[in-house]
């Protein structure tokens, strides 16, 4: 008459406890069937207006729950379809920024962890893979990015540990390294051989590159020679002005294509610009062939100039060449700000 529901079962008896009948439901010491929020063994449930023990997502006072597939109630970070959510010790859903064991994170409107770049009122932030909020120094794609301790990304001139830094509207570093510091960051890695294993480090900065180069993640038992002089690159963040690559013939045709590509062999180079070999030279005409070596220019004197090389027997080693010289097939001349 009150609108309770009991069941007897098959001797007449009315049940308590749990009952399955297509559904989960459940019933009291009196045998009345549960509906809402209901404690069992100091657990909560959740049954609906039929008495159906309630699995998945429910929306109740504007708040949304999750209970999991033995109906419990979710708590703290969950993995739903796909996706990460954070439900707080009362097992609502989180929205907005939330500061999680000192970390900061970003749920969007649907609850859904939020990653990659995120406008919030005027600022732009960055959530990495994981959904924390970045501060401080980030290489995301092939450009560096600084964020302040807010996580908001900064732009224009700033002075950042008593250095002066300066960022493009897009927020990405403007690198003013120097030739003469492009030359000198590769000088870090004079000696790095194959017989100790310190070259390894050369191949682990070049595949810090994200996204890699063609897909390509470089090997410890490849040629390296192109992938040290990417590596100086990535580390000098000239990636807007040097082609980066494994590949001496691909850097090369990316250099064309940006137009800082030199192909007569009489050229008589800078520091910083980057020489590219080819073995089969005969000496007659130019040489047009495919590249198979690559260094950076770091000293020249009148008509001979000296190059740093990865990958020279099977280390970083100097080479001494003459302008106009056999081999040289060509080189990358780099548009250094200064």
């Amino acid at each position: 008459a009150d609108g309770t529901y009991y069941y007897a079962n098959n001797s007449g008896y009315i049940q308590t406890g749990w009952l399955h009948k297509g559904s989960w439901y459940y019933l009291d010491q009196d045998g009345k069937m549960v509906v809402g929020d209901y404690f069992i063994n100091d657990q909560y449930y959740y049954f609906n207006s039929n008495g159906d023990l309630q699995l998945g997502w429910y929306y109740r006072d504007n708040q949304y729950y999750y209970l999991d597939s033995n109906a419990v109630l979710v708590k703290g970070w969950n993995k739903i379809t796909n996706k990460w959510y954070y439900f707080n010790d009362q097992g609502i859903m989180q929205t907005g920024w939330q500061l999680i064991n000192n970390q900061r994170f970003y749920l969007n409107a649907s609850g859904d962890m939020h990653t990659g770049w995120l406008k919030s009122g005027n600022e732009w932030y960055y959530l990495n893979k994981s959904g924390v909020m970045v501060t401080g120094w980030a290489q995301i794609g092939w450009k560096w990015y600084y964020f302040n301790e807010d996580g908001a990304a900064v732009k224009d001139d700033v002075v950042i540990d008593g250095k002066t830094y300066t960022f493009r509207d897009d927020y990405s570093w403007i690198s003013n390294c120097t030739r003469k510091e492009f030359v000198e960051r590769a000088k870090r890695y004079l000696g790095c051989n194959e017989k100790d294993g310190s070259f390894k480090k050369i191949i682990d900065s070049y595949n810090k590159l994200d996204p890699l180069p063609r897909g390509y993640k470089v090997k410890y038992t490849d040629s390296w020679c192109m992938t040290f002089v990417s590596a100086i690159v990535r580390e000098c963040n000239l990636l807007d002005i040097i082609p980066v690559e494994c590949s001496c013939g691909k850097a090369v045709e990316k250099a064309q294509s940006m137009g800082i590509w030199q192909e007569n062999d009489a050229y008589v180079p800078q520091i910083g610009d980057i020489i590219m070999y080819d073995w089969d030279d005969n000496g007659n005409g130019d040489n047009t062939g495919w590249p198979d070596h690559v260094g950076i220019v770091t000293e020249v004197n009148g008509n001979t100039f000296k190059v740093i090389e990865g990958n020279k027997n099977d280390a970083v080693e100097y080479r001494t060449m003459n302008v106009n010289s056999k081999y040289i097939r060509g080189f990358i001349t780099p548009k250094f700000l200064s």
